[in-house]
């Protein structure tokens, strides 16, 4: 991964650290803006701050009321744990829990969570970039899998038990498409 200087920086993370920034603020502060902290770690160029920009007022727009209130246990948590000897990091987007039944809106389709504890994943997807194409590579890298092994091996510690695991939510973000 190759790290542009200051000023230049425009890769997905960057990106996507911006706009997790920038819906944390909003929802919390009605500023849908990434905070002054994030933009001077992060150094984003000014094409890569205008996508920010359009990400998060078209999340906005299409979930005024914030995203559906789970009962919260962490967010970007880092968690270590250890597996055959081996120290293993990994870090969480965020964790929550489904007290009930619940339904919400997936964008494409409408998502079924039963009670449990479930992984949060945010990721910006490029546009063009065939959807399917976009599930079958974070499938096949298994970043899943690996999300569930942390929130399982890290249960008691966290205060439930490794069967209240149900599975992983991710939210897909799709970088906007500019036209000059």
């Amino acid at each position: 991964l190759r790290v542009p200087q200051t000023g230049e920086r425009d890769d997905p993370l960057a990106i996507g650290v911006a706009v997790h920034d920038a819906l944390e603020q909003g929802y919390r502060t009605g500023q849908f803006y990434p905070t002054s902290k994030v933009l001077e770690e992060l150094g984003l160029s000014s094409e890569a701050m205008l996508e920010v920009r359009v990400m998060a007022e078209a999340y906005r727009a299409a979930y005024p009321s914030g995203p559906v209130e789970f009962k919260w246990h962490g967010l970007e948590a880092p968690i270590s744990y250890e597996i055959d000897g081996h120290e293993v990091l990994a870090k969480l987007d965020g964790f929550f829990e489904v007290e009930e039944p619940t339904t919400v809106s997936g964008g494409v389709a409408d998502i079924h969570l039963e009670p449990g504890i479930y992984s949060f994943e945010t990721k910006t997807k490029i546009p063009g970039f065939d959807r399917g194409l976009y599930e079958a590579e974070w499938q096949s890298n298994s970043q899943a899998s690996f999300q569930l092994l942390t929130l399982k091996a890290n249960a008691a510690r966290l205060g439930f038990k490794p069967e209240d695991v149900k599975g992983v939510l991710v939210n897909v973000i799709e970088r906007p498409t500019v036209f000059e």
